[in-house]
């Protein structure tokens, strides 16, 4: 029998997949319109059919996890449902083209990527979870703390990209050579020197936690993940619980 976390899963997988279809089948309308068999109207409503069952499934499916994120699948976007315009009589009105097709694209495009976001969000946190280690980081590449997703928005910022060097040098924690940081840093194409590294990781107004609130720069006894040695030639980060 299927787990639990299986049938979740499954359940993004089957919304994620129904969505590329819709996109296909609104990206065939657009490129060549004059393929569309008659009577062409029916193959735009068989559309907006679609996109509203899909709307649907995903409320169906995401209320009962989180309200919240299943409200926005509930809000009224762009597209008039078919009922909307047999009411108003304006079925036999309404100007069916490749832009009306165009609309139900971006719709799609919009609610797939709050599909992904979210199911990016709840996969592994569970899995995740270690005792052991304050950071982790899961086989696609995305970051926990203290087994909760870590939201890191500019990837391609220095200090993200410093983070992830150290991280990538040393996961279980410890000292650590900034010769060695820095020249990974360089294969990384990102010319840097020492102080750059300490802005980054450590102090007050280091700006790796700054700007990714979801990690505590000091999460246990006032002792922080990243600390200079007063050596000067070592950083030391401090993973173990």
């Amino acid at each position: 029998m299927a787990n639990k976390e299986n049938i979740k899963i499954d359940g993004y997988n089957n919304l994620l997949d129904k969505g590329v279809e819709l996109m296909l089948k609104a990206q065939v309308i657009i490129d060549d319109p004059g393929m569309l068999p008659p009577p062409y109207r029916y193959v735009y409503v068989s559309l907006v059919v679609e996109y509203y069952k899909w709307k649907d499934d995903i409320w169906q499916f995401l209320k009962l996890k989180n309200k919240v994120e299943a409200s926005f699948f509930k809000e009224i976007d762009n597209i008039p449902t078919i009922e909307q315009l047999e009411k108003h009589n304006q079925l036999d009105d309404i100007d069916f083209t490749p832009a009306f097709a165009e609309m139900i694209l971006e719709e799609v495009k919009k609610k797939l990527e709050r599909i992904r976001e979210i199911a990016r969000q709840n996969s592994t946190k569970k899995e995740l979870s270690n005792k052991e280690f304050w950071i982790t980081k899961s086989k696609n590449g995305e970051y926990f703390f203290d087994g909760n997703y870590v939201d890191i928005k500019s990837k391609d910022a220095n200090y993200v990209i410093i983070f992830d060097v150290v991280f990538s040098l040393t996961p279980k924690g410890g000292k650590i050579l900034y010769k060695e940081i820095l020249n990974e840093c360089k294969k990384r194409k990102l010319k840097i020197k020492k102080n750059a590294i300490l802005r980054a990781l450590t102090g007050d107004s280091a700006n790796f936690f700054r700007y990714v609130k979801d990690v505590l720069q000091s999460p246990s006894n006032g002792i922080e993940l990243f600390r200079a040695k007063q050596d000067g030639k070592y950083l030391e980060f401090n993973n173990k619980k």
